[in-house]
């Protein structure tokens, strides 16, 4: 009796008109969930914040990610996103003759307003807090490469980050995702394995591309 109840209401579910309208959510009593996924090119760098009186001059690499997130829609046309990236992060340091590049596998969550402006065109706009844990990359000066994270780092917390991002966007005919971000990090992720003296702190402006099931 009880396999029968379950079967019978996910078949209303499947069959309510909020999920008939397209094949990419599950619906129940008007909770929608869709998934997407995507790649972005990224302009990413570190603030360096010097110690003492060393003088540095960071500069933005391109840098890319990809990854799959999923949304879920807590009221009309406002919905609460999360995905999970691989982020390649990269920036230099002219003073210094360095090139940083960290990898990441990058978390955000953020609420986002979606308001329809054509038959088949929504605007975005989005913000909220995201983590990430460094899982590769290195440091890199002349000839002489350092692992940035790793068994090169202090600790596991040592490679953990955190910050904040906002932006905005479109989705086009419900399928295709436009969109640009701003991230910006809060912790100081330089370790003593950089052999560098100073504090950074990882930002990133996104442009994406993705596609939604």
């Amino acid at each position: 009796m009880r396999k029968f109840a379950l079967a019978a209401l996910l078949a209303a579910a499947s069959l309510s008109p909020l999920a008939a309208q397209t094949a990419r959510m599950f619906s129940y009593d008007g909770i929608a969930v869709e998934a997407d996924a995507g790649a972005a090119a990224d302009v990413s760098w570190m603030s360096f914040v010097a110690a003492e009186d060393l003088t540095t001059t960071p500069a933005a690499l391109l840098g890319c990610s990809v990854g799959a997130g999923a949304s879920l829609r807590i009221l009309q046309g406002l919905y609460l996103r999360g995905e999970l990236d691989l982020s390649l992060r990269r920036s230099a340091n002219a003073d210094l003759g360095v090139d940083y590049n960290p990898l990441y596998l990058h978390l955000p969550v953020t609420v986002e307003v979606r308001v329809p402006v054509f038959e088949n065109l929504s605007l975005l706009a989005f913000g909220g807090v995201w983590g990430a844990a460094g899982i590769g990359g290195s440091s890199v000066n002349g000839n002489v490469r350092t692992p940035f994270f790793g068994s090169g780092a202090d600790s596991f917390a040592d490679r953990l980050d955190y910050g904040w991002t906002a932006g905005a966007g479109c989705i086009v005919k419900e399928k295709f995702r436009i969109r640009a971000s701003f991230g910006y990090g809060l912790k100081d992720i330089a370790n003593s394995h950089t052999q560098e003296v100073g504090h950074f702190f990882n930002n990133y402006l996104s442009f994406g591309l993705g596609y939604i099931f």
